[in-house]
């Protein structure tokens, strides 16, 4: 019964948007989103990283985290482009009810980054909706909403960062 609301929910919410969908030079590109769920704070350093990263190539970066946790420890550090989404911000059924998970799904990217390593349904229900053109991430997570996806048997956040942003730039030659 609640994978059945979920679909719905999914299925609902894409009949009101349009997403722009299209192919993207990662050298021209300006915003990118990025969805992860992290299990611990390496894991968070890790998205934190690949946050950085992107900053110093000159790109806008928002990323939201979901944390299947009441309780954010101070290990996790805050970051004004990292919106941390705790287990009690979500609804009977796993959809996010935060305001700026809904602020952020009116925006529109340039390409996402999922990175979803506990195949959360709030991830899911995150990468349906965004308004981004490529949306690339792991087989791991749920790929029926993603346009690139690379498999990896040893998955990090910054491993699989590295391949994803390997195959964004030869798609550019």
């Amino acid at each position: 019964m609640k994978n059945w609301f979920r679909k719905q929910a999914i299925k609902m919410g894409l009949r009101k948007i349009k997403r722009p969908v299209g192919k993207v030079n990662y050298d021209i590109i300006k915003k990118i989103a990025i969805v992860a769920s992290v299990n611990n704070t390496q894991q968070y350093k890790q998205l934190l990283n690949v946050v950085s990263e992107l900053q110093k190539s000159n790109k806008k970066v928002t990323a939201i985290v979901y944390l299947d946790q009441k309780v954010i420890s101070a290990d996790y550090a805050v970051s004004e482009n990292v919106i941390i989404v705790k287990k009690d911000e979500f609804n009977w059924f796993g959809k996010p009810k935060s305001v700026f998970v809904t602020d952020f799904l009116k925006n529109e990217f340039d390409l996402l980054f999922e990175f979803d390593l506990d195949n959360l349904y709030a991830v899911e229900y995150t990468v349906a909706l965004c308004l981004s053109k490529t949306k690339v991430g792991s087989t791991k997570g749920n790929v029926k909403y993603l346009d690139l996806m690379i498999e990896q048997e040893q998955l990090s956040i910054q491993m699989l960062f590295a391949e994803l942003l390997r195959y964004l730039n030869m798609m550019n030659n």
